[in-house]
C-alpha cells in the first residue's frame, strides 16, 4: 500500500455471502518490547501476511530506542512515529519505567491508528501468516468489539517456559473460543467503534484493563479467539533474576492500578490474599496444564513458576498499599 493512498479507506462492510470486503483497513501497532532481531522478526511477519487486507502497520518509537533507523530502511510500507524524548516517573530503565514507555508507545500507535479495525501485538508476538485475514474474519462475523487471540509459546529454555506460563496461560493453545473476562493486549484487535466509545479513558494513557472495564460497563464482551494466533517469544535472554524483578513490578502496577479504580476500596482484602495469590496463580496453571498437554514440562517448571508468582504476590501487596491517587 502506498503512503499516498494509506488514509483513504472505504467502510467496514461484509459480503452478501458473510464474507469480508479488502476495502477494510487494519492498523496493527508494533509495541517495540525487546527491538533488535525479535522486532525484525515482528515486521517480517505482518509484510508477509498472506490475503491480507489493507495494513497500516505502525511502530512507534522513543528516544530509548536504539537502531530503529535501520529496520525503517527495511520497510518503507510501514509507518515509524517518533515519540522523541519520553519523561517516566520511574527511572526509564527499572522494569516499572520500562512498562511507561510501552504505555506510551502504545498510546502514540492508537493515536496514530486510522483502520477500520486496529490491532495491537509486541514485537514479542510473532504474527502467523494468516493473522490479518483472521482478524478481518473474525470482525466480519462476530458482533464483539474486542477479540484477543492465543498465545502459542516460542520459548526454549525452562525458565523460559515458566515465565511464560506465568504470564499466559489463559492463552495457551488449544482451547474453545469463546466470551472471556480477560484477553490479552499483546494480542488484540479492536473495532473502530469500541476503541471511539473509550478514548477518554486511553488518549492519555493506555492501559488494558481501564479500557475493558469501561468497555463492560458499556455492556460489551470481550472474546477470545483460538484462531488468532502469534508464537510469544523473548529476545533479551531468559534470567531468572530479572523475570522476578519484572513480575514484582507488574503485580505492583496492576494492584496500583486496581486500587485507584476502586478509590482505595478493598485495599486491605486484596492486601490481605496477597500472600495466597502465587498458589493460586500456580494451581490454575496446572489445571490448564492438564487440558493442554504439557503437564510434565509444567512440573518441572514449578520451582521457577512459584518464585516469579510469588514476586507478583508481593508486588500486589505493596500496590494494594499503596494510596489511591
Amino acid at each position: 500500500m502506498s503512503r499516498s493512498n494509506r488514509h483513504h479507506r472505504e467502510p467496514f462492510t461484509t459480503s452478501s455471502s458473510g464474507g469480508y470486503t479488502t476495502a477494510v483497513q487494519l492498523s496493527i501497532i508494533v509495541c517495540i518490547v525487546d527491538g533488535g532481531a525479535q522486532l525484525g522478526r515482528c515486521l517480517a511477519a505482518l509484510a508477509g501476511q498472506r490475503n491480507a487486507p489493507s495494513l497500516d502497520v505502525i511502530v512507534p518509537w522513543d528516544d530509548h530506542v536504539t537502531g530503529i533507523e535501520t529496520v525503517a530502511a527495511q520497510y518503507p510500507q510501514f509507518r515509524f512515529p517518533a515519540i522523541g524524548a519520553v519523561e517516566t516517573v520511574q527511572a526509564p530503565d527499572s522494569h516499572a519505567g520500562l512498562h511507561e514507555l510501552y504505555d506510551r508507545r502504545r498510546t502514540v500507535g492508537l493515536h496514530a491508528a486510522t483502520g477500520d479495525l486496529v490491532g495491537l501485538l509486541e514485537d514479542r508476538s510473532v504474527p502467523e501468516p494468516d493473522w490479518a485475514e483472521r482478524a478481518v474474519a473474525l470482525h466480519a462475523t462476530l458482533p464483539n468489539g474486542v477479540i484477543g487471540g492465543a498465545l502459542a509459546d516460542g520459548r526454549h529454555t525452562l525458565v523460559g517456559h515458566a515465565d511464560y506460563l506465568c504470564d499466559f496461560y489463559r492463552y495457551q493453545p488449544p482451547f474453545a473460543s469463546g466470551p472471556r473476562d480477560f484477553v490479552s493486549y499483546v494480542n488484540i484487535c479492536y473495532k473502530r467503534s469500541a476503541l471511539e466509545q473509550t478514548r477518554a479513558v486511553w488518549s492519555g494513557t493506555y492501559y488494558d484493563l481501564e479500557v475493558h472495564n469501561a468497555l463492560a460497563a458499556l455492556g460489551e464482551r470481550l472474546w477470545l479467539a483460538s484462531e488468532l494466533r502469534v508464537q510469544q517469544q523473548r529476545g533479551d535472554g531468559e534470567r531468572l533474576g530479572m523475570l522476578i524483578g519484572e513480575r514484582f513490578a507488574w503485580g505492583r502496577r496492576f494492584a496500583e492500578h486496581r486500587t485507584r479504580a476502586s478509590e482505595g476500596g478493598g485495599r486491605w482484602r486484596f492486601a490481605l490474599q496477597s500472600p495466597l495469590v502465587p498458589f493460586v496463580l500456580w494451581l490454575r496453571v496446572m489445571q490448564r496444564q492438564r487440558t493442554a498437554g504439557s503437564l510434565a514440562r509444567a512440573v518441572a517448571a514449578t520451582p521457577a513458576m512459584l518464585l516469579i508468582f510469588g514476586a507478583w504476590g508481593f508486588g500486589e501487596l505493596l500496590g494494594s498499599l499503596s494510596p489511591a491517587s
